[in-house]
């Protein structure tokens, strides 16, 4: 049942968003789809059934028929977007905090949750154009994903799920702002292995006010820091650094919602070397195995058009989605 914003007491808690999509997916009331002018609805197209949500590319593969990608955008150099190639489709709820900001408060004691019973598959990863510097395209998070999203957008610091077809994967970043001095980087830790279809409860919770967050999948803590703002993990699992100095943060507020993702430019292995360098901004990319001064390196240094799409694509389910906040 639909009861988006709704203030209903119970447990010592409230439950400010509940959606299950049995009457659709309401763009105009409950959810904001973040487009641009080429693609005003992003590279998705939704559908809503028994099952609940269903989100796929519109594009088709011109060999395969599947769900394939058509959003991308070139280096800065050449008259496009950069890094803004890593999202494909997202979507958040139409809510404001306290602070102006979109999402919703965080409680000065308690917590804030989103959790979502997720599916999600990707689609023609295994003809990338990468070789070697892709291990297994049934794990590999560059090349295409499903997310659940949750995000300040005030101070850029974002904690996700990526699925994949083998694995689930805890993504915790803060974005890089021009002319910020923060430190900007991004993570993906693997949490869980699974199969492509296969369904998982994923929960993001924030407490303390606003300074630890914790990941849950099927009710089971896989990851958690109370150093939010800090390069909190191992740069084993760094996938992205953009230098910077370190803050600890206290977030006011979060916004959840879901998306479709591919993040090309991203490391990976025990060398750590991305695949493309989407950004043409110079001293952007730091390698994430040592950190600044060392530049990063690319398989695709000029970011041709065929290494951003190849036919490629990801397609993102959900049977319920919760936004609580307990006291």
């Amino acid at each position: 049942m639909l009861t988006p914003a709704a203030q209903a007491e119970e447990q010592g808690g409230q439950t400010l968003l509940a959606d299950s999509f049995s009457a659709g997916f309401d763009t105009t009331n409950t959810w904001q789809v973040l487009g641009d002018g080429d693609f005003p609805q992003g590279d998705g197209v939704p559908t809503t059934s028994s099952e609940g949500l269903k989100v796929t590319p519109a594009g088709r593969d011109s060999t395969t028929g599947e769900p394939a990608f058509r959003v991308t955008t070139a280096q800065q150099d050449d008259g496009g977007n950069g890094s803004g190639d890593h999202g494909k489709w997202l979507a958040f709820p139409r809510a404001t905090a306290t602070s102006g900001m979109p999402g919703y408060d965080i409680p000065k004691t308690g917590s804030l949750s989103c959790t979502s019973k997720i599916s999600g598959r990707t689609f023609g990863t295994e003809r990338h154009p990468f070789g070697s510097a892709v291990a297994d395209p049934r794990t590999d998070v560059r090349l295409a994903s499903a997310a659940m999203v949750t995000a300040d957008f005030d101070s850029k610091a974002i904690f996700d799920f990526s699925v994949v077809n083998g694995k689930i994967y805890a993504i915790y970043e803060r974005l890089p702002e021009h002319g910020a001095t923060y430190a900007a980087y991004s993570y993906a830790i693997p949490v869980a292995d699974r199969t492509p279809g296969e369904w998982a409860t994923l929960q993001v919770r924030l407490d303390q006010g606003g300074t630890r967050v914790t990941w849950k999948v099927n009710g089971r803590t896989v990851l958690s820091t109370d150093r939010i703002g800090t390069r909190a993990f191992d740069r084993t699992y760094m996938i992205l650094d953009h230098g910077g100095t370190e803050e600890r943060l206290k977030l006011k507020q979060l916004t959840c919602g879901f998306g479709l993702f591919t993040v090309l430019d991203a490391a990976a292995g025990p060398r750590g070397k991305g695949l493309v360098r989407l950004d043409s901004t110079p001293d952007f990319y730091y390698a994430p195995r040592v950190g600044s001064p060392t530049p990063q390196t690319f398989v695709d240094e000029e970011s041709r058009p065929e290494s951003r799409l190849w036919g490629q694509g990801a397609e993102i389910k959900v049977r319920s989605t919760q936004i609580r906040r307990e006291s």
